[in-house]
């Protein structure tokens, strides 16, 4: 929002400078003078002194704009609705800090972090030398499997997250090996990260449609591991589901427009790798920095891994009849393989990113 009055104020700048009395012609109309060359003084009498004069007054006119006045007036327009949106969110943010104190310690919060906190601290998990003295413990997950929760409920089933302050008898000490036992409740794997990138054929991953800009400027070379990874497991997914659905051979789902930013390469090319968009719109899904300034498309990871130069997105073609008809099944194999990837709706073609659920901190 910031970004966007500082935007408006350089544009109303820039219009200011645009006024010019070059651009604007004066022109003089005449009041004509009834007693012009009647000079004698018989019978000209009270004429004689303004004879001479053709015009009893000059009416000066300006014709043209010297400024551009209704772009000027439409900007002032916009910057005060910029300006009166920045003081509400000003007035929303001092209404939420008092929201955060109490989350952080505030009394009235019983579940404030500096309560959390303490009553982690005093139970936290008993070391060796320390294990006949404490009564409770701070399990795992795995560890809390078979013991009962305070609702006198057996705990079967939990998150691999979470954890349990629970109460130790002299038999479950009696019971405990040392060392503690390790947490080794399974950990998540995203389904893309298991799979092998597909080899390129005519410039296109295999299995898969592409435009031929793909193919024309080798889009793929310019493709990141993880990007690769996840098209070659939805189209693992894709292939099964055509099979069960016994299409045709030529009935392929899944049409790739582009995997590198398109204003990047080819004819367009209003996107620089340093300074992002050479003009207004000219690279695809930007972000901005801190500094307000507009940054190269996420299709490239954002901050994080931008500088490799290696995508972390890729869009898809939905504008054909068979597509459309199986766009839901093609995006839900997208997600089966990454839960994580960001889905944007852009009509006829769907903007597919990963840098996100890959720590590439694009804010796509």
């Amino acid at each position: 929002m910031f970004e966007q009055i500082v935007k408006q104020i350089q544009k109303m700048v820039e219009l200011v400078s645009q006024c010019n009395d070059k651009s604007c012609k004066p022109s003089c109309a005449c009041v004509p003078n009834p007693c012009y060359l009647c000079c004698s003084p018989i019978p000209c009498t009270i004429c004689v002194p303004f004879c001479k004069s053709k015009c009893l007054q000059g009416v000066g006119t300006c014709q043209g704009d010297a400024c551009p006045r209704e772009a000027i007036a439409e900007k002032s327009i916009q910057i005060k609705e910029t300006e009166d949106q920045i003081f509400d969110t000003i007035d929303q943010l001092n209404k939420t800090f008092p929201q955060i104190s109490s989350l952080l310690n505030g009394s009235q919060n019983p579940n404030n972090l500096k309560n959390v906190s303490s009553a982690i601290n005093l139970c936290r998990s008993p070391n060796a030398n320390e294990i006949e003295t404490n009564s409770w413990t701070l399990m795992s997950c795995s560890e809390a499997k078979g013991s009962y929760n305070s609702f006198g409920q057996l705990i079967e089933n939990c998150n691999p997250r979470d954890f349990y302050c629970c109460a130790i008898t002299n038999q479950d000490i009696a019971d405990m090996s040392l060392p503690l036992p390790t947490d080794e409740s399974p950990v998540y794997i995203v389904p893309s990260k298991q799979t092998t990138p597909l080899p390129a054929v005519n410039g296109c991953p295999k299995g898969w449609l592409c435009d031929n800009n793909i193919k024309t400027y080798n889009q793929y070379d310019y493709a990141s591991e993880p990007l690769k990874q996840l098209l070659s497991c939805a189209r693992t997914k894709l292939d099964a589901f055509q099979k069960s659905e016994g299409l045709k051979a030529t009935e392929i789902l899944g049409k790739i427009s582009f995997i590198t930013d398109p204003k990047l390469y080819g004819n367009n090319n209003t996107c620089d790798w340093l300074k992002g968009p050479l003009i207004a719109n000219g690279c695809s899904h930007t972000y901005n920095t801190k500094y307000g300034l507009e940054r190269i498309s996420a299709h490239y990871g954002g901050i994080i891994c931008r500088y490799d130069h290696l995508s972390y997105a890729f869009d898809l073609d939905f504008s054909d009849n068979l597509q459309k008809q199986y766009a839901e099944k093609i995006i839900k194999s997208i997600k089966e393989c990454d839960p994580g990837a960001i889905i944007l709706d852009e009509v006829n073609r769907v903007h597919i990113g990963i840098s996100e659920s890959d720590k590439c901190n694009s804010n796509e």
